[in-house]
């Protein structure tokens, strides 16, 4: 029985004019299949098999096995015999220009706290060019044309040395691991595209991820309590939501929900800027579960109801394109839904000895411009920041534990809701006597040219000013001991935000800082 109150409370009046209106992202599970743009719609003709043939140079390195049993289709079965879909994929020779390796050095000066230089001196690397390339073909009933070739030219950059000497030493020492490493990388990421590519277009592939509704988070407005109760209740059905859930029984129970939050927009009679806001998020959060109910047609109906609030009309845009993206996916299989049992080949992955489960794969671009496929848990999101805890596959296409420094990766890309890149400042939330900025990986939160917004953990705000390379966290002793003030930093020109400063209007917490955020960039 739902324990709540949403009629009475819908009785009290909401001043905008008093009334706060920050909103929080409060993330929830979600788990469905996500389904083929081409599916093989008999059951028993969903079989495959892979070929993989390399030079001696990479085979020597990662075994033509070890980089076929990358590429699975999910909820098909491995069959060598006249498989139904035949993929091929060739490796060519790696190669390195000699005429390319080179020594580049640069100027290194340092100040000290007032900007006048200690001293400055020159460091030295190495850089060559290589190249390596493959080739995939994927014959398939559909006569689909899934063919293409990869090259990766690139110039490789070591680490930074004191002399000449060094780097010309550590090249000699090293240069067969770095070798095995472009290779590795190459591989990896080909293997990992091509897998991403026919299982996207033939697959049914079990999905965990999270997503998220927009909740009050102002405690004197009346309707912040009915919200986050209203987000218990959907946490508490999704949290219990697999991939081969009863999608009827998921309806019966956010149906309510959805019904709920759209009385709370249609109670709010007013035309601010804050109400409409309020409402815009109301609908936001009816469109969202209407589309993991699997219902596109209701979740474009309640975007539809964004737009004359001209506010969050990008989102608005966002949540209309993918309602219809589902909308066409459901009937191109011929389904109600997105919840299902997918068969698993049993002898392959008896054979394969691989049945780690993961939430769902991870991009990684590394400060060397490399791009990582890596699987991931979402629960690992959590610690993102200081590091991130990922798994790669070994030579022998064995998935294993990597944990790699936050200094070593450019961005890290989940799903559309969880995207964190590389940032410097100092996080008094892992360092509170810190005294110099350090790179650390946060997650995008508001971006624009002039002034954006991110979240170190969860919970640390960082804001960054246009060409300033360090940021400023909400966690530091002068946010603390002097909140108005270091506001005011950021609004530039903008003297309504000013005025609501100087009335304590904002709160040192994410949510409050988000909607200071946004009313600087619109100057509300």
């Amino acid at each position: 029985m739902r324990l709540f109150f949403l009629p009475f409370i819908l009785l009290i009046s909401w001043k905008s004019s008093s009334q706060a209106a920050d909103l929080d992202k409060e993330y929830f599970p979600v788990a469905y299949v996500k389904l083929p743009s081409n599916p093989i719609l008999n059951e028993n003709e969903r079989t495959y098999n892979v070929l993989v043939n390399s030079e001696d140079d990479i085979e020597s390195l990662i075994s033509e096995t070890a980089i076929s049993n990358d590429i699975q289709i999910q909820g098909f079965t491995r069959q060598e015999t006249a498989p139904v879909i035949f993929i091929k994929l060739e490796f060519s020779d790696f190669f390195i220009d000699p005429a390319s390796f080179g020594i580049e050095d640069k100027e290194v000066v340092e100040k000290d706290d007032d900007g006048n230089v200690i001293r400055s001196y020159y460091v030295f690397r190495y850089i060559f060019k290589y190249f390596i390339t493959s080739h995939y073909h994927v014959d398939n009933p559909l006569e689909l044309k899934l063919e293409n070739r990869m090259v990766r030219s690139e110039i490789y950059a070591s680490d930074w040395f004191l002399n000449k000497k060094e780097a010309y030493a550590h090249y000699d020492v090293n240069k067969e691991e770095i070798k095995g490493e472009l290779i590795y990388n190459f591989v990896e990421y080909t293997s990992y595209r091509l897998d991403d590519l026919v299982n996207a277009t033939f697959g049914y592939r079990p999905y965990k991820t999270n997503s998220y509704l927009w909740i009050l988070d102002s405690r004197k407005n009346p309707l912040t309590e009915p919200q986050k109760e209203l987000f218990k209740e959907v946490k508490s059905v999704m949290n219990t939501v697999s991939h081969e859930s009863s999608i009827a029984n998921t309806r019966n129970s956010l149906m309510p929900i959805v019904k709920d939050f759209e009385k709370m927009a249609t109670g709010i009679t007013g035309d601010s800027r804050r109400e409409r806001k309020v409402k815009y998020a109301c609908y936001y959060n009816c469109s969202v579960l209407s589309y993991y109910m699997d219902m596109p047609d209701e979740a474009i109906e309640y975007a539809k109801m964004i737009f004359p609030l001209e506010y969050g009309e990008r989102d608005a845009e966002d949540l209309t394109k993918s309602a219809h993206s589902l909308k066409n996916i459901l009937a191109a299989n011929m389904v109600e839904s997105r919840r299902m049992v997918v068969p698993v080949d049993e002898v392959f992955n008896e054979v394969d000895r691989n049945n780690n489960e993961f939430d769902s794969f991870a991009y990684l671009v590394t400060v060397r411009n490399d791009t990582l496929i890596a699987n991931m848990n979402y629960q690992d999101l959590e610690s993102v920041g200081v590091e991130a805890k990922v798994y790669l596959p070994d030579t022998n296409g064995n998935l294993k534990l990597n944990i790699l420094n936050a200094s070593e990766l450019k961005e890290l890309v989940f799903d559309e809701n969880n995207i964190y890149v590389q940032k410097e400042f100092i996080s008094y939330k892992n360092n509170p006597r810190a005294k110099s900025p350090e790179k650390y990986l946060v997650r995008k939160e508001f971006e624009t040219e002039e002034l954006s917004m991110y979240t170190f953990q969860n919970d640390e705000v960082v804001f960054f000013i246009k060409n300033e390379e360090v940021g400023y966290s909400n966690k530091s002793y002068k946010f603390l001991m002097g909140f108005k003030d270091e506001l005011k930093k950021f609004t530039g020109a903008c003297t309504k935000v000013n005025e609501l400063i100087d009335k304590n209007y904002y709160k040192n917490n994410a949510a409050s800082l988000r909607t200071f955020i946004e009313d600087v960039v619109y100057c509300e």
